[in-house]
């Protein structure tokens, strides 16, 4: 069995999520709850680092990982992966509603780098159908001070959403993204909000 060294407040969270009536501790240090056909899976990898799953007819239908380092943004994140557990209904993307929009340029960012490219592929992608042509890119978070100012808005994956404040000051628009709507791909609703501006 590997040990891992918990901090207080990731243990905090490990014995509390242990705690709920449905939990089920697979193996140490990961979590499980079963509910209405969904598996919910959450792991505590070390380092204060949490990934949350959910797989429903074999497929991955949410996801979402992010440091334990801030109290309401984590309650919030598990309080995603609760909410997209019990939800009966299949969760689904809203219209694009096109617009004109003084965005023409779109920045992810994350902790790495791999979950914001992954966005701004989709997020690229859905704007093409809709024969909309706008520069969507991706960075980590360590490199945001260098670019933030070459674009309109740049979106904070939930991982990194604690940083905020810190580009408060910047001209560029800044903001973060939910994490149920990262949790579940909610695309559409991404666009929106960046045309909108």
């Amino acid at each position: 069995m590997i040990e891992l060294k918990m901090n207080t407040l990731e243990a905090f969270f490990y014995h509390w999520i242990l705690s709920f009536p449905m939990a089920q501790e697979n193996t140490p240090y990961k979590i499980e709850f079963n509910h209405q056909g969904k598996k919910g899976t959450i792991a505590f990898l070390g380092d204060q680092l949490v990934q949350l799953e959910v797989v429903q007819d074999q497929d991955i239908v949410f996801s979402l990982h992010f440091l334990i380092d801030d109290i309401q943004l984590v309650s919030q994140h598990f309080k995603s992966f609760f909410d997209f557990m019990k939800n009966t209904e299949n969760v689904e993307q809203e219209d694009i509603v096109i617009q004109n929009t003084n965005v023409k340029k779109i920045l992810f960012v994350c902790s790495s780098g791999v979950s914001s490219s992954y966005f701004a592929r989709e997020i690229e992608k859905n704007l093409e159908e809709i024969g909309m042509n706008l520069q969507v890119d991706s960075t980590y978070l360590e490199n945001l001070k260098n670019c933030i100012e070459d674009y309109d808005i740049v979106f904070f994956a939930p991982q990194v959403v604690s940083h905020l404040k810190e580009y408060e000051n910047y001209e560029t628009k800044c903001v973060g993204i939910h994490s149920y709507d990262f949790g579940t791909w909610n695309f559409n609703k991404i666009i929106n909000i960046a045309l909108r501006g």
